[in-house]
């Protein structure tokens, strides 16, 4: 992503400052007013993360978690039993960022004051696409994966994904979820 940022006009901007880094120890400057983070949200130290956000955050400064879902579709329930299968992370559970702002709460390390949802968007990949996507997640990396057992789990995605999109084009929707508050000092935890 920075490397991208770095081709964009305003990459020179004077309120730009490119960090790379772990975020439990990255060196950040004060005040920010925003803090936003993502799809690598449930990745960090929690109790070590949020309270350098509440230090860093000036008064009236929120921290951002944004969620991206895809919605139900035709074909979930045959690419389920696949996944199933096929996982290398036997325990998983599922779990969405409801369910994270409680735990959040429950350990108190953040104080939610808002969210909002966005209206579904049509996203579209070729099948190919989306097949090589859940190679992007951890249960299913290649690295981590026997390269027959990858090759047997695309087959089967692909045979699925054929039956409902005939095109070569996977059209799902998806929906964005954005929560918003203030994350508390509590006792930060050294690692």
């Amino acid at each position: 992503m920075i490397a991208v940022g770095k081709t964009l006009p305003e990459r020179y901007h004077s309120k730009i400052r490119w960090i790379h880094g772990p975020i439990e120890d990255v060196p950040l400057r004060s005040t920010y007013s925003l803090i936003v983070a993502a799809a690598s949200f449930h990745w960090l130290e929690w109790e070590k993360v949020l309270p350098r956000f509440a230090q860093v955050l000036c008064k009236t400064g929120y921290l951002a978690i944004v969620e991206d879902r895809a919605l139900p579709t035709l074909w979930d329930e045959e690419v389920g039993i696949i996944i199933n299968q096929y996982s290398m992370n036997k325990d998983y559970v599922p779990y969405d960022m409801i369910q994270v702002m409680a735990e959040l709460e429950q350990r108190d390390l953040f104080e939610q004051t808002g969210m909002t949802e966005t209206q579904p968007v049509v996203f579209q990949q070729t099948t190919e696409e989306w097949i090589e996507s859940y190679h992007a997640r951890n249960g299913f990396s290649r690295d981590r994966m026997d390269q027959i057992e990858a090759e047997e789990f695309d087959e089967q995605m692909r045979e699925v994904i054929n039956r409902h999109c005939q095109d070569g084009t996977v059209t799902t929707n998806i929906q964005g979820r954005v929560f918003w508050g203030k994350p508390k000092e509590g006792c930060q935890k050294d690692s």
